[in-house]
C-alpha cells in the first residue's frame, strides 16, 4: 500500500506486485520530470485529491521519486501504475550495513499501540533509534515491549529505545513530523 497522511490511500499492489496501482478514481496524478538516474528519468509525483472537501489538496507534492508504468497490468486494472524509486529522503532509516528502510513501515505499527497520543521516531545514530511517545491512560507496557521486539526484528543491528515524554517538539513550520534523522 502507498499513501500519506495528507492524501490517504494513494494506491496499492495487485496480486502480480508489478507496480502500485494508483487510485485514479480518488485522485489525479501528475508526473513532473525530476532527474535522470542510470538513464532512467525519475518523476516527482504530484497529486490532487478528489475526495477531501474539507481541506482540498491541489497539486500536492509527495516528495517521492517514481517511474510511471503506463502499460496495462496482467490483473486487468486500467489505472496507472508506478514504481517507487525513492521515498522521501526525510523518511529513510539508514541501517548499519548500509541499506535503508522507509520509516513509514513502522508508523502503522506504532499507531496500533494502545494508549499512544503522539509519537516521533528519531534516528540518533547509525545504530540507534529512539521512539518518543506521549502516552494516555490506556498505555500498556507489555504491548509497547511487543512493538519494540517487532521493530527490532525488522532493523538488524539497530538498538531501539522507547522513551515516554510529555511533549514532542514540532518543526519550525508547526508540523509534527513522525520521523527525524539526525545523521
Amino acid at each position: 500500500m502507498y499513501g500519506s497522511f495528507e492524501m490517504g490511500l494513494i494506491g496499492s499492489n495487485c496480486k502480480y506486485r508489478d507496480g502500485i496501482h494508483l487510485n485514479e478514481d480518488m485522485l489525479i496524478p501528475e508526473f513532473i520530470p525530476a532527474e535522470t538516474v542510470n538513464k532512467t528519468t525519475c518523476y516527482k509525483i504530484v497529486l490532487t485529491s478528489l475526495t477531501n472537501f474539507m481541506m482540498p489538496f491541489i497539486r500536492y507534492e509527495q516528495d517521492d521519486l517514481v517511474q510511471p508504468l503506463y502499460e496495462k497490468c496482467r490483473c486487468g486494472r486500467s489505472f496507472i501504475r508506478i514504481k517507487i524509486l525513492d521515498s522521501r529522503a526525510s523518511d529513510v532509516i539508514q541501517l548499519p550495513d548500509g541499506s535503508t528502510v522507509s520509516a513509514l513501515r513502522f508508523t502503522g505499527v506504532i499507531h496500533a499501540l494502545p494508549g499512544i497520543h503522539q509519537f516521533k521516531i528519531i534516528q540518533e545514530a547509525i545504530d540507534r533509534l529512539v521512539i518518543k511517545v506521549i502516552k494516555t491512560e490506556r498505555y500498556s507496557e507489555e504491548a509497547a515491549k511487543a512493538v519494540l521486539r517487532r521493530i527490532d526484528s525488522l532493523l538488524p543491528g539497530m538498538q531501539t529505545v522507547l522513551e515516554t515524554v510529555h511533549e514532542i517538539e514540532r518543526d519550525p513550520s508547526g508540523k509534527l513530523r513522525q520521523f527525524q534523522s539526525k545523521l
